[in-house]
């Protein structure tokens, strides 16, 4: 017989994550578990919201509009509250492919959202600063909003210890416009260390 543990999960819910993003500058931290017989998760968060209404359970990608699985009343400072899963819903959490909304009185359709990610080690991101002829370009700035690299002279960077989590990656060099490429944003650490995360300067 197999051993079952829960399992932890986390939810980092912010106003650029809703479709389309609010505006708000409120944030919470959220912490999801998955019960040892995979059919219950938990869910806990600490906001600063003046008066959440309400916690919604989704299933869906970054940047989608997804299914609603189950809704927990909200509360102030702390909201917690359990949902039924299935197996295919387990997958689709392990996938990244779940998150929360957390409404108030001011947004009642969303304020602020996260995507339920493995609550793992920290992870690295890497990529590459080129020219709009291929060549690499050094000594960029590139950022995931709270670490930064610096490209070497290849154009090549690593942002290291990055904690699961839902990022914008940014570039900057004095005198070039520089814009990531269709692939690098949103970066979605889960688990895993993010590769092809490149940029191009002008």
């Amino acid at each position: 017989q197999v051993a079952r543990y829960p399992k932890s999960f986390v939810s980092d819910p912010r106003a650029y994550q809703m479709v389309p993003p609010t505006g708000s500058a409120a944030g919470a931290e959220c912490k999801v578990v998955l019960a040892a017989d995979e059919r219950s998760v938990k869910i806990s968060c600490l906001h600063g919201l003046p008066a959440v209404t309400k916690i919604e359970f989704h299933q869906g990608y970054v940047g989608d509009v997804g299914p609603l699985i189950c809704t927990i009343p909200g509360a102030a400072g702390q909201a917690q509250g359990s949902c039924a899963v299935d197996l295919n819903l387990v997958r689709a959490i392990f996938d990244g492919e779940t998150y929360l909304v957390l409404s108030s009185q001011d947004y009642p359709q969303g304020e602020i959202r996260g995507q339920i990610l493995q609550d793992t080690e920290a992870r690295n991101i890497y990529g590459t600063v080129r020219l709009a002829n291929g060549q690499g370009l050094s000594d960029v700035i590139v950022s995931d909003g709270a670490r930064q690299a610096v490209t070497d002279q290849f154009g090549d960077y690593q942002l290291l210890q990055v904690p699961s989590g839902v990022y914008i990656l940014s570039a900057g060099k004095s005198g070039f416009n520089i814009e990531p490429d269709l692939a690098t944003n949103p970066a979605v650490v889960n688990g895993r260390d993010l590769f092809l995360r490149d940029f191009t300067a002008n």
